[in-house]
């Protein structure tokens, strides 16, 4: 009779007990190989990798008995890296970084896709630097979800960088990115 998976889902993945993939936090994040559509973006909030909503709020989760075990500890090494670092990476950098965990996964590119979404659902313009500089030097697929960050974050600064960004693209569909993003 509990239902507080299904009320907590920010995206609605969850119905009747069912998961609907397409809908998915973690599925968008981990599995998904190219573009997020603009309408899922919004309710991924700031989720980089996956999503453990339902499992935070599961009364079965509550009261977990004992320590965490040492191999799911976030390495030293990696508690600092930041959402600008990773968007910043170098790839034989970041892959030597998270070398041996599922963050590779969705690829570096996926990972900085999703970095990017998560820049914009928090609308920081102290983001608007390494958007900046990955819109420029990215993916295709990066550069158009730094386009959707920039637009969410909104600034007269964070359209000047899309205006730029415009004049210089030639990728008729990132091109529709930063439209819609201005």
């Amino acid at each position: 009779s509990c239902t507080r998976c299904l009320e907590a889902c920010p995206t609605g993945a969850l119905s009747a007990y069912r998961l609907e993939s397409s809908r998915c936090i973690s599925y968008w994040t981990i599995e998904q190989r190219g573009d997020i559509p603009p309408a899922i973006r919004a309710g991924m909030g700031e989720w980089v990798f996956g999503c453990d909503i339902c499992q935070e709020v599961c009364p079965w989760n509550s009261d977990p008995v004992g320590e965490l075990a040492a191999e799911f500890r976030t390495p030293v090494e990696r508690q600092g890296l930041s959402l600008s670092d990773i968007l910043a990476g170098e790839e034989s950098d970041l892959r030597s970084a998270l070398r041996g965990t599922p963050l590779l996964r969705p690829k570096v590119d996926g990972l900085k896709r999703n970095v990017a979404v998560a820049m914009g659902n928090r609308r920081n313009p102290g983001y608007i630097a390494p958007l900046a500089e990955a819109l420029e030097s990215g993916s295709p697929m990066v550069r158009a979800h730094c386009a959707w960050a920039l637009g969410e974050i909104g600034t007269a600064e964070a359209k000047e960088v899309l205006q730029r960004a415009l004049e210089g693209e030639a990728d008729p569909d990132r091109r529709i990115e930063l439209e819609t993003a201005l």
